[in-house]
């Protein structure tokens, strides 16, 4: 106790990380993250410059790991029959608005808010994440899955999983999930060369718990946070947000056998092109195009979602119902296609990446023509709907293009 109160003091002053490995079961179920700097009156656990993580070995260093890009994140929840919701759902999809603003590039997301037992097996297996966030009902049996008799059902199979890095259980009481279902206590469960992070819950926690500290948490991961940072900085959100839920914001545990980096930052602008500076204004220009997109993105999302889901409404009520589109979004991609085009004569390794821009572009351009006129008249629903489909499939691309083309590469 003694060597973690001096480390703590350190900690406090100096952003020191303090690393727990805690040797039986009184050790282990010390709640470590209420450890309190007198002099400040500040919790060390709810610290986004001072943490505390549990790792599984002495003389642990706290490698930061970054995971290959695209990383694959499942978003999963299971919100059995005949039990109290525990808001998959609604959590689920603000997990996604919080990562869907980071690039192609950084980020694939899958979201299944209700799976059963089966299903999220299936899931995992087919889609090998990197990121796995599951939030469900749970016991030290098992996990409750979408299913009529809510039988508690295993999740050891994760371990086989062999891209998976970093697991979020939000799940109440989900460290004794772990304990037993992999025959090991916590400590152990994390390794280099497997689960590298786990996150899970020491006791009960509430729905509204659980949606607030995921959206803090993936709202950091997302701003290019470590996972211990993201952890950190979540924790002290929810400390200063509802004072009546008292120490709740400690009830999360960090097991590490080391930080994983999930979404580092994009490097800076590209500012040269084969030795010639290209003017500020038109570095501005392009970026300010490439931000406009996501305007067009989100149009293209809300005529998806009224075709989608129709309520027996009748062809002239869906027409009133859909939105133009604005004359700045259909402006927007002739001037991208101009702007790009102007560079095109560059003898650079980066043509190719404004032919595939300029090519997308001009496809783009007709299957939003084709759009409007569709939606003007809507006489096939699925017709309209394939063609915003097909039309924010491009749009990604042309978002994935300008970013290679705007995007220094550092060695």
């Amino acid at each position: 106790m003694k060597v973690i109160q001096e480390m703590h003091d350190a900690g406090v002053q100096q952003g020191l990380q303090i690393n727990i490995q805690a040797k039986g079961e009184i050790a282990e179920s010390t709640p470590w993250e209420l450890l309190c700097d007198q002099t400040t009156k500040t919790f060390l656990g709810c610290s986004e410059s001072s943490t505390i993580v549990r790792v599984p070995s002495v003389g642990f260093q706290g490698e930061m790991k970054r995971i290959e890009s695209p990383v694959k994140v499942l978003l999963a929840g299971a919100s059995p029959i005949n039990r109290s919701s525990v808001h998959a759902i609604d959590e689920v999809e603000q997990i996604y608005q919080s990562l869907e603003k980071l690039e192609p590039t950084q980020a694939l997301l899958y979201k299944e808010p209700r799976l059963s037992w089966k299903d999220f097996r299936e899931h995992v297996e087919k889609l090998n994440p990197h990121i796995l966030h599951l939030i469900a009902h749970g016991s030290e049996d098992g996990v409750l899955f979408q299913s009529r008799d809510n039988r508690d059902e295993p999740i050891n199979f994760l371990g086989d999983s062999k891209d998976l890095r970093l697991v979020v259980l939000n799940i109440c009481a989900s460290e004794n999930v772990i304990k037993k279902q992999f025959a090991l206590y916590p400590r152990r469960i994390p390794s280099v060369a497997g689960i590298w992070t786990i996150l899970v819950t020491r006791t009960t926690v509430s729905s509204d718990f659980s949606y607030d500290f995921s959206e803090a948490l993936y709202k950091a991961l997302s701003q290019g946070k470590s996972i211990v940072q993201a952890v950190g900085k979540a924790r002290n959100y929810l400390q200063g947000m509802d004072k009546s839920k008292g120490l709740e914001w400690s009830t999360p545990l960090l097991h590490s056998a080391c930080n994983v980096l999930p979404f580092p930052p994009l490097a800076a602008i590209r500012e040269v092109v084969d030795g010639s500076l290209l003017s500020e204004d038109y570095v501005c220009r392009i970026h300010k195009k490439r931000q406009e997109l996501e305007q067009i993105s989100t149009y293209i999302k809300d005529v998806i979602s009224v075709l989608e889901n129709p309520h027996n409404l009748s062809v002239s009520i869906l027409s009133s119902i859909i939105q133009r589109p604005d004359q700045s979004h259909l402006n927007l991609l002739p001037a991208i296609l101009d702007d790009v085009t102007s560079v095109r004569d560059y003898p650079t390794n980066f043509i190719k990446d404004a032919d595939k821009i300029c090519e997308l572009t001009e496809q783009a351009m007709q299957i939003f023509k084709d759009l409007v006129c569709e939606i003007e008249r809507l006489n096939d629903i699925s017709a309209t709907k394939e063609l915003a489909s097909k039309l924010l499939i491009h749009i990604k691309g042309i978002r994935n293009c300008l970013d290679i083309f705007l995007t220094a590469t550092k060695e």
